[in-house]
C-alpha cells in the first residue's frame, strides 16, 4: 500500500530532477513497507539512511541550478530544504516508538511535505528554468 505514488503530476520536464524525484518515491515506498513488515532495524536505518542521502542530493542539484541561474526566490526555497532536513532528522529519532503514530508522522513530514513541496514550490523554479536550461 503505497504512501505516495508518482503521477504526471510531479512531472517537472528537467529529466535530472524528475529521475532524483521519482527515486525518492520509491525509496519511501520501500521504506514505510519494510518497515511495516517489521523488518530489522539495520535495515530500516540502511534505507533512512538512503533516503536522506538521495534527497540531499537532490536539494544540492536543485541548489546549484538556482544559483547558476540567479533563482529570485533562491533564499526562501533553500530555507525550506534546511527545515526539511531538520524535521526529518527529528523524525528519525521517533522510529523506535509507536509504529502507527511514526507512519502517521512519516507519511505528514516526508509524503506530505514532498508533495506540496514539488507541486507548490518545484513547479515555479521550473518555470523559470526551463527556457535557460532546455
Amino acid at each position: 500500500m503505497p504512501f505516495l505514488k508518482w503521477d504526471e503530476s510531479f512531472d517537472l520536464s528537467i529529466p535530472a530532477i524528475d529521475v532524483r524525484h521519482r527515486l525518492i518515491f520509491l525509496i519511501i515506498e520501500d521504506f514505510l513497507l519494510e518497515y511495516l513488515r517489521g523488518r530489522p532495524k539495520e535495515a530500516i536505518d540502511h534505507i533512512l539512511k538512503l533516503l536522506s542521502d538521495y534527497i540531499e542530493e537532490d536539494f544540492q542539484l536543485e541548489e546549484r541550478y538556482m544559483d547558476d541561474y540567479l533563482y529570485p526566490g533562491y533564499l526562501p526555497h533553500k530555507e525550506k530544504h534546511v527545515q526539511f532536513i531538520q524535521n526529518l532528522s527529528d523524525l528519525k529519532n521517533k522510529i523506535e516508538g509507536n509504529k502507527s503514530e511514526f507512519v502517521a508522522a512519516f507519511n505528514d513530514i516526508v509524503c506530505g511535505w514532498l508533495k506540496s513541496h514539488i507541486l507548490e514550490v518545484d513547479k515555479p523554479l521550473v518555470e523559470f528554468l526551463k527556457p535557460k536550461i532546455n
